[in-house]
């Protein structure tokens, strides 16, 4: 349960890591989670939840979030399905 706590240092780390950096880290951090946690696949819809919530606008009439951006929240939740099916 240790790591259900740190879902938002996690999250605020995958917004911040440079370009050529992230899709490493953000496939070994969820494989990590896959292996030390109890319920990851609860953790791991925490953490899309809440990068979800960091693309959005706070006002409906502002952008969302950049093509980066976009892309590296379908990438973390493509890792999330390859390791969830593989846990499951």
């Amino acid at each position: 349960m240790l790591l259900h706590f740190h879902v938002d240092c996690i999250v605020l780390g995958m917004l911040k890591v440079e370009k050529n950096s992230w899709c490493p880290m953000a496939e070994q951090a969820i494989s990590l989670i896959y292996r030390l946690a109890e319920h990851p696949d609860v953790i791991c819809a925490d953490i899309i939840k809440k990068q979800a919530a960091a693309l959005l606008p706070p006002k409906p009439e502002a952008s969302g979030g950049s093509c980066f951006d976009i892309s590296n929240f379908v990438y973390c939740m493509n890792c999330e399905v390859i390791d969830n099916c593989i846990f499951s």
